[in-house]
């Protein structure tokens, strides 16, 4: 586990978003997930329908999908915006042995390549609008973020980010992890 995880930078891409009710955000999260990972593969052709379908088993607000469907739109731009990545990797399987031998594994949710390295890209439902919240979600998280880039690195390659996407308050923040 790290012993500092903090929030370098935080950047807005849209706005705070909730749903009414009791929802499953397991199967929200897994939702939003894929339709970002859509957007990437497809450059948001039949965005709208696909997040009709995705979305309406928890709102029946057509107006909440759409908003939904926006975020995600502008957290994809946002991404290429800031980060010109070269390529993009949706769901990416992870595995290295770590110092103590034991094997790590996982799927980052979006790794891109840019010209200084691999940034990681870890979606959150959660939002985080505060410093303190932000800070709180990076604490949180911090330690997956980190056992990512350590089987990124024991593979040979140089991660020059770690970002939690907060797709309810639509912020990505850029997390900075030391032992």
């Amino acid at each position: 586990k790290p012993s500092q995880i903090d929030v370098v930078n935080s950047s807005r891409y849209g706005e705070s978003l909730t749903l009414e009710g009791t929802v499953d955000t397991a199967k929200l999260g897994d939702a939003v997930h894929q339709l970002i990972g859509y957007i990437i593969i497809n450059d948001s052709r039949d965005v709208d329908s696909l997040a009709k379908k995705l979305f309406s088993p928890f709102t029946s607000d057509e107006n909440k999908i759409k908003q939904l469907a926006k975020q995600a739109r502008a957290f994809v731009e946002t991404m290429y915006a800031q980060f010109n990545p070269s390529k993009a990797w949706v769901e990416m399987p992870i595995a290295a042995l770590n110092d103590t031998n034991q094997t790590i594994k996982g799927n980052i949710d979006l790794l891109l390549e840019t010209s200084g390295g691999l940034v990681v890209i870890d979606h959150k439902l959660r939002g985080a609008k505060t410093p303190e919240q932000q800070q709180q979600l990076a604490n949180d998280y911090g330690g997956q973020l980190a056992t990512y880039k350590e089987a990124i690195e024991a593979n040979g390659y140089t991660v020059s980010g770690l970002v939690l996407n907060a797709f309810n308050s639509g912020s990505m923040l850029k997390v900075s992890v030391k032992h």
